[in-house]
């Protein structure tokens, strides 16, 4: 089975050991963010908003914007507040970076 991830998801980065390591949770509405925070999907404190990414195939909804996580000033590292509308921004255009913080 194929599943490809929705513009409305929690994402969960687990270690080798299976261990939670962090997690990002995403919204587009008032239906989507009661469905993330029900209990059954594991986030970070609140959800980011995904707007204008809405599951429609539009065009206001198809467009080149994502979320990133805010890095730490000065040193390299992610801000990781433990909620995610905090540790996450969202851009437009999506700015793709390696783990060196440089754009391929």
């Amino acid at each position: 089975m194929t599943r490809g991830i929705t513009d409305s998801e929690s994402l969960v980065l687990y270690d080798a050991s299976g261990d939670e390591v962090d997690a990002v949770c995403y919204e587009y509405n008032a239906t989507t963010l009661a469905n993330l925070t029900n209990g059954s999907f594991l986030c970070s404190g609140t959800p980011i908003s995904n707007l204008p990414h809405d599951d429609k195939s539009s065009a206001s909804s198809n467009v080149d914007a994502s979320i990133r996580r805010i890095p730490t000033p000065g040193d390299g590292n992610c801000t990781d507040t433990g909620d995610n509308a905090a540790d996450f921004v969202a851009c437009a255009p999506a700015v793709p970076e390696n783990a060196e913080g440089q754009s391929p």
